[in-house]
């Protein structure tokens, strides 16, 4: 995963805000969580990641790299509301798993994945004061995070969204 992490060391050069903590929205299995703490001088990071598999292998990674102290898992998914929605389960890609917002087939079939029922909270209910900086990789959902965030947005924190147009 060099991409992201060439993209994360820029995207902390061009903020140009070093400190505080780090939340990494979609988490998976920590690859951006752990270069972000241990190369990027974020003091902490809270790691948000719906997947009950992806948040398993998460913890262990953060175990591994001696971080379990830093990070806050938060095992739920970021939308505009709280509640429950379906997380579709792309089977052949752990990185690829979606929030179901509609009943209509998908592009991809995604209507064919099986689904696990997941938590659902905003971004501004896990933002601390000293949120540094917003990585975003969801799958097509940034809008609904995004909206969700209005109170932490407004204190200009940079923002960095994988963006999905489908």
């Amino acid at each position: 995963r060099g991409f992201d992490t060439d993209k994360l060391e820029k995207a902390v050069t061009l903020a140009n805000r070093p400190g505080g903590a780090f939340i990494d929205v979609g988490a998976n299995l920590g690859v951006t969580t752990v270069p972000a703490l241990l190369r990027h001088g974020f003091t902490s990071a809270i790691a948000v990641e719906p997947s009950p598999q992806n948040v398993r292998m998460l913890r262990a990674t953060l175990a591994l790299n001696d971080l379990t102290e830093r990070v806050h898992v938060v095992a739920a998914a970021l939308s505009d509301a709280t509640g429950e929605m379906d997380l579709e389960l792309a089977e052949e890609n752990w990185g690829d798993h979606r929030l179901r917002v509609t009943s209509e087939p998908g592009a991809y079939y995604e209507e064919r994945r099986p689904t696990v029922r997941v938590p659902v909270t905003t971004l501004d209910d896990i933002a601390p004061p000293d949120t540094g900086m917003v990585w975003v990789d969801t799958q097509g959902h940034d809008a609904q995070v995004l909206a969700g965030g209005a109170h932490l947005l407004s204190r200009d924190v940079p923002v960095v969204i994988e963006f999905w147009p489908y």
